[in-house]
Parts: C-alpha cells; structure tokens; sequence
C-alpha cells in the first residue's frame, strides 16, 4: 500500500511538474518585466494595494473557497457538487457587499486608498472559488494553470499594453475577471449547472461549516496579506519593492509545494472516511518528503545565486541577498510540517486549524509592529514568513497523536 501511494503521489507530482515549474518561473517573469518597466515607488505602492485587495476578496468568499475544496472532494454527484458551487458563489455575493461597504467607511474614516470598485472584488472573489474547484474535483494542474501562467499572462499583457487610465491593481482585477469567466465556461462544460432548488437546509449548514473556515481563513490572510500594507508604514516604497520580491520569491516556492499537498486532502479525506489509519499515515510522510527536497533544492541554489535573481528585477535589488536567504530559512518549518494542516481539516478537528490561525497571525502581527522599526526588512520578513513555520509547527503539534 506504501508503495501504491508513493507511485500514485509520484505519479500525480511529475504529470503536473513541467506545468508547476514553468508556471513558477513565468509568474516571476512577469513579476520582474513590471519591476523593469516601473519605478521602485509605483511597485511598493501597488504592493500594498494588492495585500488589501486580495485580503478582502478572499473574506469575500467568507470560508467557502476553503470548505469547497472538501466538499467536492467528498462529493459523488455533479449534482451535489453543483449545489456547492451554488452556494459559494451565493455567499461571495453576501461577501462582497459586505467587504466592500466596510472598507468604503474605513476609506471615509482613515482617508485609505480606494483600492478597487465592487465589480473587480467579486471577479477576484469568484476567481478563487473556482480554482478552490479545480483543486476539489482533483484537477490541480488545471488549478495550476489558472494561477500560474493564465493569470499572470493577461496581467502582463494588460500592463505592456499601456492601458493608462487603469491602475495596476485594477489591471489585476481585470484579469481576475477573464480568468474568472474562463473557468466558469469550462465547469459549465463540465457538467456543473446553478441549480435554483437546493436540498432544504443545505445552505444553513453549508454557511454553518463555512464559519469555521472562515475564522482560519481571516487570521491566515491578516498573517499573510495585511503585513505588507502595515509595515510599509515603517518601510519606504524602495524597501516595500524589494521586500516583495523577497517574499514573492520565497511565496512562490512556497505555494507550489501547498499547491502539490492539496493533491493529498481528496486522498486523506476518503482515507479517514474508510478508517484506513496505515494509509493516512502514509500519506502524511509524502507530504514531508516531497516539500524538504525542494527547500532544500531552493536553499541551496539562492545561497549561490541569490545575488543575480534579484539583479534580474533591477540592479538597486542586489543588496537584499543575505535577507533572501534568511527569508528562505524562515520558511523551514512551514515547508517540512504544512502538511498537517490538510491532517486535521481531513478528521474534521478544524478548531485546531482555526487556534494555530489565531495564534501565528497574534505572533506576526505583534513581531511586525514591535520589530520592523529597528530591524527594517530583516525584522519584516521574519514575522510575514515566520508566521507560516509558527502556523505549521502549531499545527504539527495538534495533529501529533492523529499520526500515531
């Protein structure tokens, strides 16, 4: 059994490797022909513009573009699956009307940027419920694909193309929605219908179930996307650049291996629903194998080479080679124990998930607004990575006897 599931892992890893590897570098390129074309200034800016704005599309969704994932893993029906994604797309509606009336009193009260209009949130909103599908129904090269190279090419091509009265994150937005409109095709195509009549009771137990996702969604995005936007108060736009190719480095090395782990919740969640215990285990072990050798792959070549990276995004960059590599080992726990996260949500112990949340976003944020002013991008980066190594170590610590 061990070795089926190492062949099928394998198997699934390497069908989707050329995608996941040229998805990675292309997502780069595209980030370092917006660093060449931009002043340092524009792309701090539009940094912290992004952090918001993705922050509030994803509570948009208010938990569902989480559960999704699980629900549709566990479905056996198209029709079932179509009352999920109904259901979804029903509360990023509620979602958006929500995040986008809160936010436009906080801009009133605390003169901050309006970000985006209600139409490029939902499209954001609605964009990642649909891969959160792809991801559900097993197709992550599919998922891969809408992130990494789809996406990022439209954006890039809206920006070369010099639409001057939009801005970079609205130009981001627009590609959200053609992304979002591409996707939706091919699930229709698929068989997936919006269905008017949904099972009774279903969207109250689904809103119920997405409550709890919905905390852990929260604390993890404030750990993640609101950072940048805080310490840039104590960061100027040059520092804000340059810590964002730092972290959009290490991110994406870091959500190509999440992205290869969600290949293993569909499996961990039948493997638990048959009480298959040695199977679980199993596949629990490849969910640290896999990312190890990649941080250690990584590691290795940015010790060496980390200098010319950042060069390649502009040569006033290149001092920020010692805080790449430390920005890289920050990320060492998350690499090697992110997998237990999928464990819990597997065996329905989500409060777990939701207390590791709460704990690591109180740690980054205190950690940032303590640190940043004395310790500048070094302090910065070890509590926006570090967030995710303290979330996985928590994590691994609640799940320990679930291993067993």
């Amino acid at each position: 059994m061990k070795l089926d599931n190492a062949k099928w892992f394998v198997k699934q890893v390497l069908s989707m490797g050329f995608l996941r590897i040229f998805g990675m570098f292309f997502s780069l390129l595209v980030q370092i022909v917006l660093y060449r074309i931009y002043p340092a200034e524009m792309m701090g800016q539009y940094l912290v513009a992004l952090g918001i704005a993705v922050f509030l599309a994803q509570i948009s969704t208010l938990g569902a573009s989480k559960l999704i994932i699980k629900k549709i893993a566990a479905s056996n029906a198209m029709t079932l699956s179509s009352s999920y994604l109904m259901m979804s797309m029903m509360l990023v509606s509620l979602g958006c009307s929500i995040s986008y009336f809160a936010y436009s009193v906080l801009v009133g009260a605390f003169q901050l940027p309006q970000i985006l209009p209600i139409y490029g949130l939902f499209s954001m909103s609605l964009y990642f419920v649909f891969v959160a599908v792809f991801y559900g129904e097993g197709a992550s090269g599919l998922a891969v694909f809408f992130q990494y190279i789809i996406q990022p090419f439209v954006f890039l091509c809206l920006s070369l193309y010099g639409f001057t009265s939009f801005t970079l994150i609205e130009l981001f937005a627009i590609s959200s929605a053609f992304c979002s409109m591409l996707a939706f095709l091919y699930l229709v195509k698929k068989g997936y219908r919006l269905r008017t009549a949904l099972p009774k009771g279903s969207l109250k137990q689904f809103v119920e179930e997405c409550s709890t996702y919905f905390g852990v969604m929260f604390a993890g995005l404030v750990a993640t996307h609101l950072l940048l936007p805080l310490g840039a108060i104590w960061l100027s736009d040059e520092s804000v650049a340059l810590t964002g190719i730092i972290v959009r480095v290490c991110n994406v090395l870091f959500f190509t291996v999440t992205s290869v782990r969600l290949l293993l919740l569909p499996r961990m969640v039948k493997s638990y629903a048959k009480r298959d215990r040695k199977q679980l285990k199993e596949l629990c072990q490849l969910g640290m194998t896999f990312p190890l050798l990649v941080w250690t792959l990584s590691v290795t070549f940015i010790i060496f080479f980390g200098g010319q990276i950042l060069t390649v995004f502009g040569e006033q960059y290149s001092h920020g080679h010692n805080a790449l590599i430390f920005g890289v080992f920050a990320l060492l726990p998350a690499f090697a124990f992110g997998w237990c996260e999928n464990l819990l949500i597997a065996q329905n112990i989500e409060n777990k998930v939701l207390l590791a949340s709460f704990a690591s976003m109180i740690f980054s944020f205190v950690g940032v607004i303590v640190f940043t002013n004395q310790y500048q991008i070094v302090g910065f980066l070890a509590f926006i990575l570090g967030a995710k190594s303290v979330y996985a170590i928590l994590t691994w610590i609640f799940s320990r006897r679930l291993q067993q």
